[in-house]
């Protein structure tokens, strides 16, 4: 191989590694910013959640008009939440324990509008129906926002494993940069000099048999 073609090596196969792990360093840093949304998502999903399980309790005790009205809102609110993050969340796992998740928070919604049809009843008596379907449905109402919960740990679970997995990789790959630059140009400046020195020491004997012949 030539010194040029040797120089050439030396400038584009740097160039050819620093593309090929830029664009793989690029894709995981992509990666990583939706895992961190993904992150931020679940957590103010888990939270809306746990007001709702506060907001149920205090409208079972209280039967006021603040916490029904309140938890009216919130629950819109993580309707809302849901299916933002069914665009945000591809994996068929993930999808499928949103979709579990959403279904616990329609029953909510269902359980929590049989309340309020039953509580303009008359409650002072204990021993109607009316007030032990009330209660009963105070308790199925709780169970399915409870339910809520194991899919959202889940869920935190994968982004974890995810976040751990991605940091991996880019350690692995800043590793694997630093040696496959290091593997591919000292070998080629080694023959670079290599092949310079021979020159020099070709010219330099060239040279001496003409001052000989001289």
């Amino acid at each position: 191989m030539k010194i040029r073609s040797k120089l050439l090596a030396i400038a584009v196969m740097p160039v050819t590694v620093l593309l090929v792990a830029g664009t793989i360093l690029f894709l995981i840093s992509v990666e990583t910013d939706r895992a961190h949304v993904k992150r931020d998502m679940t957590d103010a999903f888990s939270d809306m959640n746990s007001n709702l399980i506060v907001l149920a309790y205090e409208y079972a005790l209280s039967r006021e008009e603040r916490p029904k009205t309140q938890w009216t809102i919130q629950h819109e609110a993580l309707r809302a939440h849901i299916k933002e993050m069914l665009k945000i969340f591809t994996k068929r796992e993930e999808i499928e324990l949103i979709n579990e998740a959403y279904l616990n928070c329609e029953n909510a919604g269902r359980l929590f509008g049989e309340l309020i049809e039953y509580d303009r009843g008359d409650l002072s008596d204990n021993r109607t129906p009316v007030f032990f379907q009330t209660k009963r449905t105070i308790d199925r109402l709780i169970i399915e926002l409870q339910a809520i919960m194991p899919p959202a740990n889940s869920l935190s679970k994968m982004i974890d494993a995810d976040q751990v997995r991605y940091a991996r990789i880019e350690t692995v790959m800043i590793i694997s940069l630093t040696v496959s630059l290091t593997a591919v140009i000292w070998p080629l400046i080694f023959l670079v000099i290599r092949g310079i020195s021979g020159s020099l020491m070709r010219f330099e004997k060239g040279m001496k048999i003409t001052v000989f012949r001289i």
